[in-house]
């Protein structure tokens, strides 16, 4: 029984590289260990879920930050104003599939780290500003992650429609990260009432709408083609649009939970 066979030795395979992690582990080499078992739930995974394993490499490249680039990154997001260089950079030529410069060497590129962290630090704020004025109860975390989390796919929706009838792509993870950035505005915003009251909190609306909206205009003027389709709307319409529902989703999302705190 052939097939059989080769799925008892696949399996014993994996059993004997889990020992020799548990080994390596036991003899204070957890480094060795966890790689070995991460290449092993790697090799499992591609074989039983087809897709997974480059999806998974692809996801990983977002993650590919450091200080210095989210330094960069930030800089970028909240004093926009003096940047200059907007385009992203190409690791070859003009060729197909065009292959980009990871977020490491590039702060034009986007990153899932920073969305990630701020969204949860806005939900972590926003739930400890409540707890400070007696309106926190246990479901007000879930309920600000899961409205947040709701917003965050209309607004994807929303740009991939639009980039859609225009004739433009974009990957839906770099439209992921683009309106993730948002929530940087919103933890600074929300700090920003919490130390200095409502006339903080307006003047921090103010800068952080105008300058969310002046990034996400440079960026997606990087993104969207020169040349559109001709049934959607034109390429200016389109840029400024996108650029401006950034300071309007920082508004609306700061309105509803700056309400409650």
């Amino acid at each position: 029984n052939e097939g059989y066979g080769r799925a008892d030795a696949a399996a014993f395979g994996d059993t004997a590289a889990v020992a020799t992690a548990a080994a390596a582990v036991f003899r204070g080499d957890a480094a060795a260990g966890a790689q070995l078992l991460e290449s092993q739930s790697r090799s499992l995974a591609a074989r039983w879920m087809p897709g997974f394993a480059a999806f998974w490499n692809q996801l990983r490249s977002y993650f590919a930050v450091s200080h210095r680039s989210v330094g960069l990154k930030l800089r970028a997001l909240l004093v926009p104003w003096n940047k200059r260089a907007w385009r992203r950079q190409k690791v070859s030529g003009d060729g197909e599939p065009v292959v980009y410069v990871l977020p490491l060497d590039d702060e034009n590129a986007p990153d899932l780290y920073i969305p990630l962290v701020s969204f949860m630090t806005f939900a972590l704020v926003t739930a400890y500003v409540k707890g400070q004025s007696g309106t926190f109860t246990p479901e007000v975390l879930a309920h600000i992650i899961t409205s947040c989390a709701g917003f965050q796919a209309f607004e994807l929706v929303l740009y991939s429609a639009g980039l859609y009838i225009s004739g433009a792509g974009a990957a839906l993870l770099d439209l992921t990260c683009y309106t993730g950035y948002k929530y940087v505005s919103l933890c600074f915003n929300m700090l920003a009432n919490y130390f200095g009251g409502d006339r903080a909190y307006y003047v921090a609306l103010l800068w952080t709408a105008l300058s969310s909206s002046y990034f996400m205009l440079k960026t997606m003027a990087q993104t969207v083609p020169t040349r559109t389709s001709g049934v959607g709307p034109r390429r200016e319409f389109l840029v400024c649009g996108l650029g401006v529902t950034q300071g309007f989703s920082i508004w609306l999302l700061g309105f509803l939970f700056k309400g409650d705190a």
